[in-house]
This record gives structure tokens, C-alpha cells and sequence, in this order.
């Protein structure tokens, strides 16, 4: 099978490179700090291998950005990354969740919908090298950030957790020498302010100490008809600090602490339809809401759920219920390096605490039908020791390591729909260990061998606690559980969804990868890899009505092909990437519904291919070109009947095309002032955001605009003020959608902001 498919991607490969001069208009995201310099793409420096390295040289599908860029490009929140990285989906909110901290991560077509503590990531989130373990509070802002790099395809050697479809690594700059202070202001539409500060300084000649704060309030911009309030804000304050010890040497000693504070509304959302016929539905407005519903509804009739409430508007509702998504994260980081006899120790040791409440309106009317509150806590230890060392003059190097990650979580959920009050309680614990090792070994000058392996065990207990509290339907669903869950011994109060008693699961891989690349010349490089991945199986936590067992699922897995061409050209002016990939998913798991709850399913197989690139052109000193462009063709194989899915149905979050397109221009660059103007235009083409394909959640194709104009003293002044635009068409493009028009009744859509004028005033000293 292996060589077949090597053959494939050599024939696609051929035959993209085919359109290289259209590289003379695109550049690499990652190079946009070397694009400020007017430097080539080889002076990028990544840690994608947890060495640091040229991304020349790097045989990985990276985007890269450094501090300069993400300050340049008005980087906030790690969505934002999204429109800068091929086929990178990065979307705030999820699947039947009120929560606005969440975040759904989709690269190359692999990702996970349900945020649920049962439920792994797809994509995997590292800050300073610590792994995000839940979606819920891992959509991040960021401030004083040292880089950002996007990782494509299974990473599963030397990152490991859950880094299936691929990773986000987001590293924060660390304490220094100097004497450094910034303060950053941005004010803008909805009373935007977002405000960023920093301090560095030497306590003694080997301490040194940095703190960082930021806080982001902004009002709503979904409108509730019925009461005036607001959906979708953002009221959020953080602070971080570090201290770095550097006993040369005894080693280095990096200790980091962050808390994030999050008080704001719901998710926002709004009704897109109702299915009369719904089961919930149809019950509220025969016997919650009296006679006057039943047969043909009247059109004013105010107590009936109906198409009425619907406001045809991206930015109302009618929602009266609750709204409210709060979080506090607390993040302690410990790491340790020394240097000795050739080789380095790494110790990287991690602590994280979430505790997520959201309560949320889910029916978009101005009384209750659909409403839930959910608190979710999650504890999580990590840690790593890395190895890593050299050879034989240095044509080998390697790294070994260990990885162990616990994790608690406990997550409350009750619900109301009409038929119903019921509440799940649910406890998870989890263990991962791993064990890995690569080694790179130039064979020659020019080519050069990596292989790698990582050998993963994983060990969840799942303690469900799932009850009815309330039965509208005059004991009908009470009895249901007693007949579905007739041992009383695991049904004791007969009012039991799931039974009682710890569910285990575990799991034991072995994920292998080998890359071949070789240097054409100094400025041409290429590769070709084969790597598999793997993502741990889990629970269902929300099931309504009873259902005999506590529904679970398998892990997933993806055999990953792919080749790799990097190209300087005309002097380093010219710079572009190009990689082409196939991927073999197997068991894949994908959320349908179950009733009226959300289940995760073992769906079949499926195979994604693409292709994708990226570069830059300085062609004039004063003009730089960026750009990217990706093809994205992914289809299900081979279904389980039982997911009620066809073969033609559409990924998630998996446009076939998207592409990126922009500009910096120096307008004034003299002694005494700096100006540079800032345009980028991003594209989406036609995209599902439910496994169903339900018409509801299908966003159209789509472009986003965005523009700003920079102003700074010259080289030196600590000052700059910048003026622009983001979404500038006021394009309200679909986030995310929750529809259950067959299963419940009606269908909800979270659309996103819309156009956002901003200023932005920023001060940097450093001595």
C-alpha cells in the first residue's frame, strides 16, 4: 500500500509544481516577522522538533509567527491564526455549548466537536510546552507572546496527546536581561478596550523576573429582543508571571505562573427554525403550554413554540433564559534544562485548574423549553523529561523522552427540555504515559534520515451519574428506566439514564514516522514522510432517555503520506513552501444525535488529500507580498448504518478550497517616520459545521477583509499607532450550529462578529 501511495503523491506533487510562478504573489504566514525585515524565510527559527532549527530545513507543513508578526497583524485570540494557516480551522464555541472559551480545532479535516471532559481534542494545544488537555478554556488571548507555530498533519512522535490532525504551539517570551516595559491600548466599536502591559527586569545577574497583564471588554452584538440583553461579549482579564534563573553551569530554571478570569454571556446564537413535530417540540405546545397550541398553532399565539420566534436576523433572538459563561484558569509551569558532556536534559513539569461554569438559553424563545447549566473542573499534572544529544560530528542527532499526564474532572450538567428535568453527573480520571525517541541521521550533505517512534498507554475511569429529577410525561420516561435499567442494583431509584458503576477504557499504540529529505541546493529542500497518529477513545456523558449501557467509543487513528518542497528564489526576494498529503482515517469519530443528546460515534473510514501553499515576494523594498493557498478533498469510505450518514456527506469544518492573499506596504519610510499599510484578504469556500450536513449548518463560500495603517517614529522610539478594520465587508459568517430539527425541534446558529473599527496605541522600551 505504502509504495502506491508514495507514487500518488509523487504525481500530484509534479503536477502542482506546475503553478509555482504564482508563488511571485503569496508568502508564508510564519514569515511575516522576517517579511518587517525585508529577510528571507530561512532566518525563521522553529522548535517543531523541540531543537531549534531553520525552517528551511524543517521536513514538517509548519506555519510560523513570530512576536512581530502577531503584533503586526493584530493577533488577539488564537482564532485569529486561522486565515494565516492552510487548511487550519480554529472556530470559538462548539456543538451545543453556551460557553464562549471554548475552542473547535479542525487541521486538514480532523478536529472533534464535542468539548465534554469524555472527549479527547483532535488537535493538540501546547503553551511553553505544557498540553491543553480539555477544548473548554483553551481558546486563548494573547499577550506577550514569543511565537506561534502551526503544526499540520499527526505529530504523534515527539508531541504525542492527542495531536492527530496536528498541533498549536503557543510559547510566551521569557524573562531577560534587560529592562524592558510596553503598554498596548486598543479601543474600537462596542466599546472596545482591550488593554496589554509588560515588564521585564534583572533582580541579580542570574534572576530575572516578567510580568504580563491584559484585559479585553467589549459588548455583545447578539441582541436579545425579549429582556436587552447581550450575547457574545467579551469581559476577560489575565495576568502572567515569570521568573528565570540561569546558573549556567547548574542549568536553567524557568518558573511561569498565569490566572485568566472570564465573566461574560453566552455563546451567542440565534433560532434558525422549528419543527412543529419535534419531540420536544410537539410536547411542550400540547401539554406544557396548554390547549390553545394543539392543531393549527395561531400565529400570535404567545405561550406556543413556533416559527414565530425566528428573527430572521444573524444578530437577535428572543431568548429569555439564562447567559451566563464564566471561567477561571490557573496554570503553573516548571522548566528545567542543563547542558552536559555534549548533551541536553530537559525537565518539563506542568499544573493546570479550570473551573467553567455556562448557563445558556437553547431555544431561543422568551420562556423555557430547551435550557442548560453545566459546570465543568478540570485538575491536570503533567510531565516530560526530554534527552537530547549528537554524534559521529554531528551527522546524528536524537532525542528520547518520557510523558505522563493525570487528569480529574468533574462535570455537572442540569437540564431542562419540555418532556423533562434531568442532570448528568459525571467524574472522569485519566492517565497517559509515553515513551519516544527520534533520531535524524545525515547520510550526506544533503540527505538526511529521521525516524521516530512513541509508544502511548492510556487508562480512563468514567464514574457517570445520570438521573431524571422531573417527569412531565406523567411517569412514561420513569418507566422507560426501569425497564431499560431493570437491575436495581444499578438503577436503585429507577430514575436512572445510564447505570450506576465506573466505566473503564483503555488503550495501547504504537505510533511510528520516517521522513526523508534532501537539500536540492542551498535554497531548494524537499521531503516525504509517512506517519500515523492516534486519539484515545471515551464516553458519551449526556444520554436522554435511558439507554441500557453507557454509550462509549473506540479510539481513531490516521496513517499520514506526505511530501514536502521549500524553495528560495531570486535572491532570497522569493520564498514559498508547497506540501501535498494523504491521509487514511480509520474509526473515526464523529457527533450525531441520539435523542435529543449529542453521542460521539465510531463513524468508519475515510480518506483526505490536499494540497497546500504558502510564500512570500519582496520584489520591491517597499512592498511585500504573503499569501497561501490550500485544496482540501475529504470523503467517508465506509459508514456504520447505524450513524444514518451517506457517502457523499461532508466533513466539518473542511472547506475544499481556502487561500489567503495581503500585503504590507511601506507608504512613508524616511528618517523621521515610518508608516506601513496592512491588507489582507482571506477565503473559504463552502463548509458543514454538523457531521449531519443539516442545511441549517452549511456556510456558503465566503472572503474576509481585513486592513490597518501603521504609524512609528524611526528606528529606536519606543511609540506606534495603528488605525484599521477587521471583517471590513461586515461578513457574519456561521461559527457554529446545533441542528436538531428530527431529534428535538428546532435548530440554533452562532453566526460571528461582524465589522470592527479599531485604534491602537503601543509603547516599547527596552534598554
Amino acid at each position: 500500500m505504502m509504495p502506491s501511495k508514495f507514487r500518488w503523491m509523487m504525481v500530484m506533487g509534479s503536477s502542482v509544481a506546475i503553478a509555482m510562478p504564482l508563488a511571485a504573489r503569496a508568502q508564508t504566514a510564519g514569515d511575516q516577522a522576517a517579511a518587517e525585515r525585508g529577510a528571507a524565510d530561512g532566518d525563521i527559527v522553529v522548535t517543531a522538533r523541540k531543537r531549534a532549527e531553520d525552517l528551511q530545513t524543517v521536513p514538517i507543513a509548519i506555519t510560523a509567527l513570530s512576536g512581530a508578526a502577531i503584533e503586526a497583524r493584530q493577533i488577539s485570540s488564537v482564532t485569529d491564526v486561522a486565515r494565516l494557516s492552510p487548511n487550519v480551522s480554529l472556530t470559538q464555541g462548539a456543538f451545543s455549548s453556551g460557553s464562549s472559551t471554548n475552542l473547535t480545532a479542525f487541521i486538514r479535516g480532523v478536529g472533534q466537536t464535542e468539548f465534554q471532559i469524555a472527549t479527547e481534542p483532535g488537535v493538540g494545544i501546547y503553551v511553553d510546552g505544557i498540553y491543553i488537555a480539555r477544548s473548554i478554556g483553551s481558546l486563548l488571548d494573547i499577550a506577550d507572546t514569543q511565537s506561534i507555530q502551526v503544526l499540520r498533519g499527526p505529530q504523534g512522535i515527539l508531541f504525542g496527546k492527542n495531536t492527530i490532525g496536528g498541533a498549536v504551539i503557543v510559547t510566551s517570551n521569557r524573562p531577560q536581561k534587560a529592562t524592558e516595559l510596553s503598554g498596548d491600548l486598543t479601543i474600537g466599536e462596542d466599546h472596545r478596550i482591550d488593554v496589554k502591559a509588560m515588564g521585564n527586569m534583572a533582580i541579580t545577574d542570574n534572576l530575572y523576573a516578567r510580568v504580563a497583564i491584559s484585559s479585553r471588554d467589549r459588548d455583545g452584538y447578539m441582541r436579545r429582543l425579549a429582556t436587552g440583553e447581550r450575547e457574545g461579549n467579551n469581559n476577560s482579564q489575565g495576568v502572567r508571571g515569570s521568573l528565570l534563573w540561569d546558573g549556567g553551569g547548574s542549568g536553567t530554571l524557568l518558573l511561569s505562573a498565569d490566572y485568566s478570569r472570564v465573566r461574560e454571556a453566552q455563546q451567542p446564537q440565534t433560532l434558525g427554525a422549528v419543527n412543529l413535530d419535534g419531540p420536544i417540540v410537539a410536547f411542550y405546545n400540547n401539554f406544557i403550554a396548554g390547549g390553545v397550541c394543539a392543531g393549527p398553532t395561531p400565529a400570535d399565539a404567545p405561550n406556543c413554540y413556533t416559527n414565530r420566534w425566528v428573527t430572521g436576523s444573524k444578530t437577535t433572538n428572543y431568548a429569555g433564559g439564562p447567559n451566563r459563561s464564566d471561567l477561571d484558569a490557573l496554570g503553573l509551569t516548571a522548566n528545567y534544562e542543563l547542558q552536559f558532556s555534549g548533551m541536553t536534559f530537559r525537565s518539563i513539569s506542568g499544573y493546570r485548574y479550570t473551573d467553567n461554569f455556562m448557563s445558556f438559553d437553547a431555544d431561543g424563545a422568551p420562556f423555557e423549553m430547551i435550557s442548560v447549566r453545566e459546570r465543568i473542573k478540570t485538575r491536570q499534572y503533567s510531565q516530560e523529561f526530554q534527552l537530547l544529544g549528537d554524534a559521529f560530528d554531528k551527522r546524528v542527532n536524537w532525542i528520547v523522552g518520557a510523558f505522563y499526564l493525570h487528569e480529574k474532572g468533574t462535570d455537572n450538567s442540569p437540564v431542562y427540555v419540555s418532556l423533562a428535568r434531568f442532570e448528568n453527573d459525571v467524574r472522569l480520571k485519566s492517565n497517559s504515559y509515553a515513551a519516544f525517541g527520534q533520531i535524524n541521521w545525515d547520510i550526506t550533505d544533503r540527505l538526511n534520515l529521521s525516524l521516530g517512534g512513541r509508544y502511548t498507554k492510556e487508562i480512563k475511569r468514567f464514574s457517570p451519574d445520570s438521573f431524571i429529577v422531573e417527569d412531565n410525561t406523567g411517569g412514561s420516561l420513569l418507566a422507560l428506566s426501569q425497564l431499560t435499567i431493570p437491575d436495581p442494583a444499578l438503577n436503585p431509584d429507577g430514575r436512572r439514564l445510564v447505570p450506576l458503576g465506573r466505566q473503564k477504557a483503555r488503550a495501547s499504540v504504537f505510533d511510528p514516522a520516517v521522513t526523508l529529505s534532501y537539500k536540492v541546493s542551498d535554497d531548494i529542500f524537499t521531503y516525504a514522510t509517512y506517519s500515523e497518529g492516534f486519539k484515545g477513545g471515551g464516553f458519551t456523558q449526556k444520554v436522554f432517555p435511558s439507554q441500557p449501557t453507557v454509550p462509549s467509543f473506540q479510539p481513531e487513528s490516521v496513517n499520514n503520506y506526505e511530501l514536502g518542497l521549500r524553495v528560495k528564489a531570486l535572491d532570497r526576494r522569493l520564498n514559498f513552501s508547497l506540501a501535498g498529503f494523504r491521509t487514511d482515517y480509520n474509526d473515526l469519530q464523529i457527533v450525531l444525535r441520539q435523542g435529543i443528546t449529542p453521542t460521539i460515534t465510531n463513524a468508519g473510514k475515510a480518506r483526505i488529500k490536499g494540497v497546500e501553499f504558502e510564500g512570500n515576494a519582496t520584489l520591491v523594498p517597499a512592498v511585500r507580498l504573503f499569501g497561501s493557498l490550500a485544496y482540501l478533498d475529504a470523503r467517508y469510505l465506509q459508514l456504520d448504518a447505524a450513524t444514518g450518514l451517506t457517502l457523499d456527506d461532508k466533513f466539518v469544518y473542511s472547506p475544499t478550497w481556502s487561500g489567503l492573499i495581503g500585503a504590507d506596504v511601506d507608504v512613508i519610510d524616511s528618517d523621521r517616520l515610518k508608516t506601513t499599510a496592512r491588507f489582507d484578504a482571506s477565503y473559504r469556500s463552502r463548509t458543514f459545521v454538523d457531521a449531519t450536513n443539516d442545511p441549517a449548518s452549511l456556510q456558503k463560500a465566503y472572503w474576509l477583509f481585513n486592513a490597518s495603517l501603521t504609524v512609528a517614529g524611526p528606528d529606536g522610539q519606543p511609540w506606534s499607532a495603528s488605525v484599521g478594520a477587521e471583517n471590513l465587508t461586515n461578513k457574519r459568517y456561521l461559527m457554529t450550529a446545533t441542528a436538531q430539527l428530527q431529534s428535538a425541534g428546532n435548530s440554533l446558529l452562532s453566526y460571528a462578529r461582524g465589522r470592527a473599527l479599531f485604534v491602537r496605541l503601543r509603547y516599547h522600551f527596552r534598554d
